[in-house]
């Protein structure tokens, strides 16, 4: 889909933004992991007390970060002020993210290190597994402030009647790239998925441009992933991640939608009951 030249400019910046805005907060929880040094549990609370404001002061910023970025982004095409949108940055960041305390999401990577002790693992492989998940808790929770100050927004703008994904390029993943083509409803929470940073981009207007809006898109998307896992991959995957139905949202009863390939097993209610 063509986009003018200050709109991509308005999301470019937008983009490199977040994308500081994520460095510099995983910049800190590293940090705080490497000085870590007995990993018992007084090392865990002190990770703990350290690591959860700074990652909810990282959800607070991108928050704010997005809610302008709407705002630039509906003055722009259509000539109005310049109005971020009030945000109640308790109900898109923290415990409202996924409904648990972030003191119990941060301990999380010490159960990890302890699980991998108690299996016999090196203490270096049990201490780069934990450091993983302290990232990768931090890099989901960013990823929901995102999202869900997005969904509040756009929700309130009687202008919008939904929105596509934007690739970033920086942790695009094959499953995103196709997502990326298609048009969602504005009351749909984004998808994500481990890593995922793809941002939001705002369709106005009572015209349906038809489910995969962006064909050209797809098409690169089949390009880069032939070019990194060769052609067979993109016949064998891509190509039939193409046809949206293969790709599956399922919903985790913390994270919300997530997208996945629909052939991938899912643990369910069922499967724990």
């Amino acid at each position: 889909m063509a986009v003018d030249a200050q709109t991509a400019r308005i999301v470019g910046a937008y983009l490199d933004a977040d994308a500081r805005a994520r460095t510099q907060t995983l910049a800190r929880v590293e940090h705080a992991w490497a000085a870590l040094d007995s990993w018992r549990d007084a090392d865990a609370t002190r990770f703990v007390r350290a690591v959860a404001p700074i990652v909810q002061a990282g959800e607070r910023h991108i928050a704010n970060l997005t809610s302008a970025y709407l705002a630039q982004y509906a003055a722009h095409l259509h000539g109005g002020p310049f109005r971020p949108a009030r945000l109640d940055l308790d109900a898109v960041t923290g415990t409202a993210l996924r409904g648990v305390d972030p003191a119990e999401v941060y301990m999380r990577p010490f159960h990890t290190l302890w699980t991998a002790l108690s299996e016999g693992k090196r203490l270096t492989d049990a201490v780069a597994a934990g450091r993983a998940r302290a990232q990768s808790l931090a890099v989901t929770d960013l990823q929901l402030a995102k999202t869900h100050t997005s969904r509040g927004v756009l929700g309130r703008d009687d202008r919008v009647v939904g929105y596509r994904r934007v690739l970033t390029g920086r942790e695009d993943c094959g499953i995103c790239a196709v997502a990326a083509t298609q048009r969602y409803r504005k009351a749909d929470l984004a998808a994500i998925h481990g890593g995922c940073d793809c941002g939001v981009q705002p369709i106005y207007g009572g015209r349906d441009p038809g489910q995969v809006i962006d064909p050209d898109g797809l098409d690169r998307a089949h390009d880069a992933i032939a070019e990194r896992f060769g052609a067979d991959a993109v016949d064998a995957t891509a190509r039939a991640a193409a046809y949206w139905p293969q790709i599956a949202i399922r919903e985790h009863g913390e994270l919300g939608p997530v997208l996945t390939l629909a052939a991938h097993d899912f643990t369910g209610p069922a499967d724990l009951s």
